[in-house]
This record gives structure tokens, C-alpha cells and sequence, in this order.
């Protein structure tokens, strides 16, 4: 049985590097027809269209930010305040509207660390009056996405009345889960491990991404190092985290 089923997963495999091998061949031989001035016009386009809109996003991710938090959190505390006691179903549609405002606001904090990294290196294309006004829309938006998560998670503790975390702990995520039960764990632990595969697909992406763009626009070995460096804490941190269960769990 376990040879039949290794024979077929095989096939399987040998299929998708086959058509992985093709792909990766057909890619690469049209790459050579955008290198040189046609990858420069494509540079030059995406760095045109980042300079123009990079004072304007943060605004506009804080916009966005505060009109979904509004709308879903105004809905989670009226139906928190109606709600009779113990009322799991609407304790659960609470819970998971609070989870797309988290969703929402860590979106929004990436996204803005990501222009003010963008603004590092655009700095001198900038006046000093736009850089430090987006220099401050920075810090506003991380005081929003901190007061936005300190609202959501104080409205999950009124839930939770046995959960007495501080957001503002160091600890808190550590902290936070050992409040949680067993239910609750299992759901953080099934989360962690789709995060775990979804990011593991995502460094295979972008490794490849950067390894075709220091051929075709001279990125450097320093994008495929950074991209390798957090591939390799990732799969690291996974097994090591699972032998030290392991070990607990034998002893």
C-alpha cells in the first residue's frame, strides 16, 4: 500500500518539476528580450508611479483603515451590548468581525512601513516640508493601527473576562495564549501552520523573482541573500520548535 501510494505521489512530483523545469526554461529565454532598455523602461515606469503616489498612501491607508474599524467595530459593540449572556453564537460573529479588523490594521502597518522604506532612498527627490510631512504620517498611522488593536483586543477581554493581558506587554502574545483554552489554541496553532506553508511558497517566489531580477535588472546579490536569510529562520525556527515539543513531549 505504502509503495503504491509513494509510486503515485512520485508520478505527481516528477509531473510538476517537469512542467516547473519548462516554465522556468520559457521564462528565463523571454527574459532575455527585456533585458537591457526594455527592463529600464519598466524600472523607470514602476519608480515613476512610486514617487508620485508615495505621499499620498499612508494617508489614504489610514483612511481606509479608520472607515473599515469604524463600520466593524461599531457593529461588534452594539452586538456585544445586546447580546445575551454566554450567547456563543454571536460571542463567535463578534469574535470574527474583531479578527478582520486585526487583519485589516496589520495590513495597514505593513503597508506603511513599506512606504516609509520606500521614502529612505526617495529622500532626496523630496522637499524637506514632504518628508517630514510623510515622516509623520508615518508615525500617526503606527498610533493608529496601536490604538486600533488596543480597542479591538480591550473589547475581546470584556468578552473574555479571564483573559487580563496588556497589549502594551512585551509578552503579551505569549502571555495572551497561555489565557486562551484548548479550542483556542488548537485554532492559533492551525493558523501558525498555514502562516508557516504560506510563506514558504512565498520565499520560493520571490527567490526566484530575485534571482531573475539580478539578471535582468542587476539587483544584486543582496535582494537573493535577504529573501534566503528568512527562508532559512523560518524552516529553522520550525524544526527546532518541533524537536523541543518532541523532547517535552517524551519526557
Amino acid at each position: 500500500m505504502k509503495n503504491r501510494e509513494d509510486k503515485k505521489a512520485f508520478k505527481k512530483f516528477i509531473i510538476i518539476m517537469i512542467i516547473s523545469c519548462l516554465a522556468g526554461g520559457v521564462f528565463g529565454f523571454f527574459s532575455n528580450f527585456v533585458e537591457g532598455k526594455p527592463a529600464d523602461v519598466i524600472a523607470q515606469g514602476i519608480y515613476g508611479a512610486v514617487r508620485i503616489g508615495l505621499p499620498y498612501a499612508i494617508p489614504v491607508i489610514l483612511v481606509i483603515e479608520w472607515i473599515v474599524f469604524g463600520i466593524l467595530y461599531t457593529k461588534c459593540k452594539r452586538a456585544y451590548c445586546s447580546a445575551v449572556e454566554e450567547d456563543e453564537v454571536v460571542l463567535d460573529q463578534i469574535d470574527n468581525r474583531l479578527n478582520y479588523i486585526l487583519l485589516i490594521s496589520s495590513i495597514a502597518m505593513v503597508c506603511s512601513f513599506f512606504v516609509m522604506g520606500c521614502l529612505i532612498p526617495l529622500a532626496e527627490s523630496f522637499s524637506l516640508a514632504n518628508y517630514f510631512t510623510m515622516l509623520i504620517s508615518f508615525v500617526i498611522a503606527m498610533v493608529s493601527c496601536l490604538i486600533v488593536q488596543f480597542k479591538v483586543v480591550d473589547l475581546g477581554k470584556k468578552m473574555n473576562p479571564n483573559k487580563k493581558v496588556s497589549i502594551f506587554d512585551f509578552n503579551f502574545a505569549k502571555k495572551w495564549e497561555q489565557n486562551c483554552d484548548e479550542m483556542e489554541r488548537l485554532e492559533i496553532y492551525k493558523a501558525a501552520y498555514r502562516s508557516y506553508r504560506a510563506v514558504g511558497v512565498c520565499c520560493i517566489i520571490l527567490w526566484c523573482f530575485c534571482s531573475l531580477g539580478s539578471f535582468i535588472w542587476n539587483f544584486g546579490l543582496l535582494p537573493v541573500t535577504m529573501v534566503s536569510i528568512i527562508w532559512l529562520v523560518l524552516t529553522v525556527s520550525y524544526i527546532v520548535a518541533a524537536i523541543q515539543m518532541g523532547n517535552h513531549k517524551d519526557k
